[in-house]
């Protein structure tokens, strides 16, 4: 999952792409704006956009499986953690009648 991904320029890929991302500040009016301009300068610069949409795109497809495996094990989990919880219950239970029936005869 830690492959690099490149988009036409060595050294250049989802990651830097995102980290890039970040650093601009979005969410006024002129988003549209600034992406464009993002756009066309990664592009000046030597980087296939559609080289680095398909790429992104595979690791979206990663970060998806890796997701999906992750709650499947927490799942696993939570499951194994109930029967635990079942066998751990049980056990108190006879432990109690245990210590009813050595109350009782003990006597």
């Amino acid at each position: 999952m830690n492959r690099q991904y490149t988009g036409g320029t060595v050294g250049f890929g989802v990651d830097q792409a995102l980290g890039l991302l970040r650093q601009v500040p979005l969410g006024g009016l002129n988003d549209h704006m600034v992406i464009d301009v993002m756009r066309k300068t990664l592009a000046s610069a030597g980087i296939d956009m559609q080289v680095l949409m398909d790429a992104a795109a595979l690791r979206e497809d990663e970060v998806t499986g890796e997701i999906v495996r992750l709650q499947n094990e927490i799942s696993t989990l939570h499951q194994a953690i109930e029967e635990k919880t079942a066998e751990v219950q049980r056990l108190q239970e006879q432990q109690e009648e245990i210590g009813l029936l050595r109350d009782r005869f003990e006597r």
